[in-house]
């Protein structure tokens, strides 16, 4: 398991306890092109639309011409009514009445619509391109408008990809030359979206997914075991992942709330040797590219968390190569394993197996949900905790260390694992977790609370010319990441890709003292 150290006491740091931490969530993509043309503006179209908001009309429109718009929210008030009755009138013209906003203009690339202000450039297929480009989008439920987080987003013919934050926002930063390319955006249980990059590459948009839902005609219905099927999945490993070494090039970070107060974060940018998943965890390295760091602790605070060791969950979360006992035949007998349901991951059915512990196994261990192609058996991911009605019991495996004046106690331990498909086996992809803790000074009655988290996104992956990394190069995963002061700067990282930080993340961010740590130039290569 992945140790942590938290201190807790004054700002001094002279006291410590630690906890330990398993975590992990998935970058999977996909290409599918698409025809487009301008005349679409010309065609007669015919609406009705009483009370019914922006977004809903242009569905309606985008059913009977079969184009998908695309928006910023800052630039289109989707939730605000309209009242429409127009037949056999040119796109255009509904369009100009529905949005009332003369600077509005509208762009077509394959069978998509983007609207946008007047003063947004759009980038043509021949205008000289800049070096890296960034794409930024929010990713939202069709049905509920809720942000979706930890959703895939990439380009797969580039090898590029990242993933959402809790608020369903993304940066991606891809080289020059996307015109032609499709970003792809998929998320569980969700059907895929191909939209051209080219059209995105200048301001920021919102994009909608549907829930998938799956027809009992569209798959085979089959009386299987869910315990078998976990087996054939497990004996199927050396068919669905690389039995090659590969480099992985991830963006990490962890951090840890007091209320609503970041108290500490950090981030960076690691090069990962990533050996074959028939050997062990112990064979993999980490190499630091690129990092930033920052705490933010006053002499109020009485408790200060550091984790010790949080880079050591990107390896020990793959739970393809390190499973945990759910994924662990000698562990089978203490869990309850059911064939929950049938979903979908890239528009690819997968089945979603639900485990548990048993009733009479009072030791505190997981429960979740394993998701298993159906096609090739390929364990796609896993979300999971320790059961929450066992969780207080795991205290001895979360702390290392105790500080005799403060009670302590485990409240949610959530960790989330996923892979990405790329030519034909799997790699780790995004993993996530989430640790919540109460706490109160011994003779006091109350409980104050903290939250821990860790994440890792994989960005690239390369099989040429993999080797092992000097020692001199490689990261003790046991280190604690956060150790100075560093400001948040949105220039940082460059053509690094990194995962958006959240709105009040960011504030906190931009009001830390600048202070920047990163490797030489040709250490970067």
């Amino acid at each position: 398991m992945v140790n942590f150290s938290i201190y807790i006491g004054e700002p001094n740091y002279s006291r410590k306890i630690g906890f330990f931490l398993i975590l992990a969530l998935t970058l999977t993509l996909f290409f599918s092109p698409t025809i487009a043309q301008d005349s679409i503006f010309l065609k007669k179209v015919s609406v009705e639309s009483k009370g019914k908001t922006i977004y809903q009309t242009l569905n309606q429109i985008s059913d009977s011409i079969g184009y998908f718009f695309i928006y910023d929210s800052r630039v289109v008030d989707s939730d605000k009514c309209v009242q429409i009755l127009v037949k056999d009138m040119p796109l255009r013209m509904v369009l100009n009445t529905i949005l009332n906003d003369s600077t509005i203009r509208y762009k077509t690339i394959k069978n998509h619509i983007l609207i946008y202000k007047n003063e947004v450039t759009i980038i043509e297929t021949d205008t000289p391109p800049k070096p890296i480009q960034t794409i930024k989008g929010q990713v939202f439920d069709a049905q509920t408008k809720e942000p979706i987080p930890y959703v895939s987003v990439g380009i797969v013919e580039l090898g590029i990809g990242n993933v959402t934050n809790s608020d369903g926002l993304f940066i991606l930063k891809v080289p020059d030359g996307v015109a032609g390319f499709s970003l792809t955006v998929s998320h569980i249980g969700y059907k895929s979206q191909n939209l051209p990059a080219e059209l995105i590459t200048k301001d920021k948009i919102d994009i909608f997914l549907n829930v998938e839902h799956i027809s009992i005609q569209e798959v085979i219905i089959r009386n299987v075991d869910p315990l078998s099927l976990i087996k054939q999945a497990l004996r199927s490993v050396p068919d669905n992942y690389m039995q090659s070494s590969a480099y992985l090039t991830t963006f990490y970070r962890e951090g840890v709330q007091k209320g609503n107060k970041y108290i500490n974060y950090s981030e960076g940018v690691f090069k990962v040797y990533k050996s074959a998943y028939s050997k062990g965890i112990e064979s993999d390295q980490l190499k630091l590219l690129k990092s930033r760091k920052i705490q933010n602790i006053d002499r109020s605070d009485t408790l200060i968390v550091k984790l010790k060791g949080g880079l050591s969950s990107s390896l020990i979360l793959d739970i393809i190569k390190n499973p945990p006992t759910f994924l662990d035949p000698d562990f089978f007998q203490y869990y309850n394993y059911y064939k929950y349901d049938i979903t979908t991951i890239n528009n690819r059915s997968a089945y979603a197996i639900e485990f548990e512990q048993k009733e009479t196994v009072s030791d505190p261990l997981f429960k979740g949900v394993i998701y298993i192609d159906m096609e090739s058996l390929a364990i796609l991911g896993a979300t999971f905790q320790i059961n929450p009605k066992h969780v207080k019991k795991s205290a001895d495996q979360l702390i290392a260390k105790r500080n005799r004046k403060y009670v302590i106690k485990p409240e949610v331990v959530n960790y989330s694992v996923s892979y990405n498909e790329i030519n034909g086996y799997l790699y780790l992809s995004h993993i996530r977790g989430d640790l919540v803790f109460k706490y109160r000074k011994r003779r006091q009655l109350f409980f104050s609370s903290f939250k821990t988290f860790m994440e890792m996104a994989t960005s690239s992956v390369d099989t040429v010319n993999v080797k092992r990394f000097f020692r001199r190069e490689v990261e003790k995963t046991s280190n604690v990441f956060l150790d100075n002061s560093y400001e948040y700067d949105d220039s940082f990282w460059a053509d690094f890709n990194h995962i958006a930080p959240e709105d009040n993340l960011y504030e906190m961010l931009k009001k830390i003292n600048l202070k920047i740590e990163q490797t030489s130039p040709e250490e970067l290569d």
